[in-house]
């Protein structure tokens, strides 16, 4: 009498196959958690290619009639950065404080190596 019973295949990762050193850092996020709003968030370290579209996005000059969005930048921020910020539309940002969304947004940079206590 024979059984026909499934026998799992256990497959093996190979040690090659996992990259080690830094190539097996890349797009590692390091988090904190920070105050917003008398609440905990946590937020991310910005990515270089992020910092990057934020510098662009901060010189950018608008053309000749169109309206000047200050929030545009402070929005990009903490839309990178802060868990869940990707979900906020426009509308929402507009139900914040400003200033605590520009310490908020002081404090992804800050933690991110950009301004004054960089790192921090």
């Amino acid at each position: 009498m024979t059984s026909k019973l499934p026998i799992p295949k256990i497959s093996k990762v190979s040690k090659m196959a996992e990259s080690t050193g830094i190539k097996g850092l890349v797009g590692r996020k390091v988090k904190k958690t920070v105050k917003f709003l008398d609440s905990d968030i946590v937020i991310t370290k910005l990515q270089v290619s992020e910092v990057l579209a934020i510098q662009a996005l901060a010189r950018k000059k608008p053309e000749e009639g169109e309206p000047v969005d200050d929030l545009e930048v402070l929005r990009t921020v903490i839309r990178a950065s802060a868990e869940g910020g990707a979900d906020l539309s426009d509308e929402d940002f507009t139900k914040f404080p400003i200033d605590d969304l520009g310490k908020l947004s002081e404090a992804i940079m800050q933690f991110s190596g950009l301004g004054k206590d960089q790192g921090k």
